[in-house]
């Protein structure tokens, strides 16, 4: 995640550090999917946007214990084919 986004330890240990990283549209469906799974002690994942420290928002799929997983490439294929399918049904 250092890598990935620039931070330093200290900047994840700020309260804010959440906003600073993920995308601004992802955030609080974040917050809400994460503390009802750790309010009834279920694993969850989720699909969300994280910031890389060249200033992108890609695709990440994260886990439980807060893996991500760089998702970007799959998300921009699904995109092209919903876009694909739309046109051939007109």
């Amino acid at each position: 995640m250092f890598d990935h986004t620039g931070l330093t330890i200290e900047d994840v240990t700020t309260s804010d550090f959440r906003a600073r990283i993920f995308h601004p549209e992802d955030i609080e469906r974040l917050r809400e999917e994460r503390q009802a799974a750790f309010s009834r002690g279920l694993p969850f994942q989720i699909e969300q946007r994280a910031l890389r420290k060249d200033g992108q928002h890609r695709w990440h799929l994260v886990r439980w214990y807060a893996t991500g997983t760089d998702i970007e490439d799959r998300k921009r294929t699904e995109e092209r084919t919903r876009r694909w399918s739309s046109v051939r049904e007109r």
